[in-house]
């Protein structure tokens, strides 16, 4: 009698353990779910998908690279027609131009959506939510995304993501000693040059990898940190290393990709005359804390007195970078999480309970709940129509409705932010400069910041001299020049003014 009541306690008490699991189960899924949607949610409620005019470039060469299932290899909508120019994300641009053919203009946010959704789960995967401590993990992802807000739909976006799972496949494979963590690799780096042109900085994470694991192996006889089983042989790191660099080959550029990537990305014109490409000022609370996390990773090293050279050589470069150009922070705020993640929250080997496993079903109906919100967050979204009269009022759109309706002569002399702009919404009107960057050169490209910040005459550069129509921002010192300037009037006759641009012609 007394076996069995002692069998029905043991069932009840089993019962109620399997219920409180399923409990913490389902509330760490509604956690989940709160954290990859909640900033897609707030794009849709507040639109921020038009802050920036690099976009409208991406979407005419895309158009172009569907209407011609080609890659292009010259100066599509630009003065320069026939100048050759590598187009690093023209695979973003084709898939950009598909999603923009069916949804128009919703489809930028809804763009942003999926990365913001993206870039949680990646922080999530990061912050070692599958063999850290949950709350741990959560709270690292929040921390970047908070320092990673300000992002729009730009290639940039694949960039971040893919850099995170690079960093966490790397780390992972160093940790556990297992190679099938790095097979992964070259696959991801393929697609990811393809892409977006930063790809050159994953290619440089594999070069701190490599020297990592040969100075630990060369200084201390093994990894940093004792482990059950052997190291990974150096010869299988360098081939897949190598592996990872020809996979970047197979573009549509091939070995020219990597040069033309590294000029575009760090020129020279970027550093003298683009903000984003200087140091911070810790002007925005995103700064702080960005160096709270840096700070957090430097004093948790520190506290383990860690040898992981890696993880050393990891966050050194990425605080080098990001605290140098701001356009690159985001490198800083990943490899932060990915050193926090190794060193703060529980850890196995110190008699805590693990966390119990999450079985398939349960990650579908994640999926499921996340693809839900993303759904109804697009059917917030505003119509195609009410989006096209916000973006007429940031973007030159009723000028270049009259340079169309008024057949003004060409060539047009533009502003550089308006490039991209006009190649979708005026192409008829080859645009004189855009922010390809590649494509104008730096000599170029520096004589047309020279013109603009009045550092030059303009009639020395040649697009200004031969232009014959000029659309330029109503508050720029040049158009205030052109448009009061007895001598210059003599030239230049206003045609065209609004709040926001002046459309002047050559006499």
């Amino acid at each position: 009698m007394s076996n069995a009541v002692a069998k029905e306690d043991r069932a009840v008490q089993s019962a109620d353990r399997n219920q409180q699991v399923g409990l913490v189960l389902y509330l760490r899924m509604a956690v989940v779910a709160a954290l990859l949607t909640t900033a897609a949610v707030r794009e849709a409620l507040r639109i921020s998908a038009f802050s920036t005019d690099e976009i409208w470039w991406h979407l005419s060469t895309g158009r172009w690279t569907l209407h011609h299932l080609t890659a292009p290899h010259t100066g599509l909508f630009s003065q320069l027609s026939t100048s050759p120019w590598i187009d690093f994300s023209w695979f973003y641009d084709a898939l950009f131009g598909a999603i923009y053919a069916g949804l128009g203009l919703r489809s930028l946010p809804l763009m942003l959506m999926i990365f913001k959704v993206a870039l949680a789960a990646v922080t999530l995967l990061l912050a070692g939510v599958r063999r850290n401590g949950f709350w741990t993990a959560v709270t690292l992802s929040t921390l970047a995304q908070l320092a990673l807000y300000n992002l729009q739909p730009l290639p940039v976006m694949f960039s971040i993501c893919f850099f995170g799972l690079s960093c966490y496949l790397l780390l992972e494979a160093h940790r556990q000693n297992q190679i099938k963590f790095l097979f992964w690799l070259p696959l991801l780096f393929w697609v990811w040059a393809n892409l977006d042109a930063q790809f050159v900085l994953g290619l440089l994470l594999l070069c701190v990898f490599l020297i990592a694991e040969t100075l630990e192996r060369t200084l201390f006889g093994t990894a940093s940190r004792s482990r059950d089983s052997k190291p990974i042989p150096l010869v299988h790191l360098c081939a897949i290393s190598a592996a990872c660099l020809f996979a970047t080959f197979i573009t549509p550029y091939s070995f020219r990709l990597i040069p033309a990537a590294i000029q575009d990305s760090y020129s020279s014109v970027l550093f003298k005359n683009f903000a984003f490409m200087a140091a911070m000022e810790f002007r925005q609370p995103e700064h702080f804390l960005l160096l709270s996390l840096v700070l957090a990773a430097c004093m948790a090293l520190g506290r383990e007195r860690s040898r992981d050279l890696f993880r050393i050589f990891l966050l050194a470069l990425c605080a080098a970078l990001a605290f140098r150009i701001q356009r690159d922070s985001w490198t800083i705020v990943l490899s932060s999480i990915a050193v926090l993640s190794g060193s703060v929250g529980p850890r196995s080997g110190e008699g805590l309970q693990p966390a119990p496993p999450v079985p398939f079903r349960k990650f579908v109906s994640l999926a499921t709940i996340v693809a839900a919100v993303l759904l109804f967050s697009f059917f917030l979204l505003p119509s195609n129509s009410e989006l096209h009269s916000r973006l007429s009022r940031v973007t030159p759109a009723a000028a270049c409705d009259y340079i169309r309706s008024n057949q003004l002569p060409g060539p047009i002399f533009n502003e550089y932010q308006w490039g991209g702009y006009l190649t979708m919404n005026l192409p008829e009107y080859p645009v004189s400069i855009d922010q390809r960057m590649n494509l104008y050169g730096e000599q170029a490209s520096g004589a047309y910041f020279d013109v603009i910040m009045g550092r030059q005459r303009m009639e020395t550069f040649p697009a200004f001299a031969g232009a014959q129509t000029i659309l330029l921002p109503k508050g720029l010192a040049i158009t205030r020049a052109l448009t009061t300037i007895p001598a210059l009037q003599q030239q230049f006759r206003e045609v065209y003014s609004d709040d926001l641009a002046v459309v002047l012609v050559r006499r």
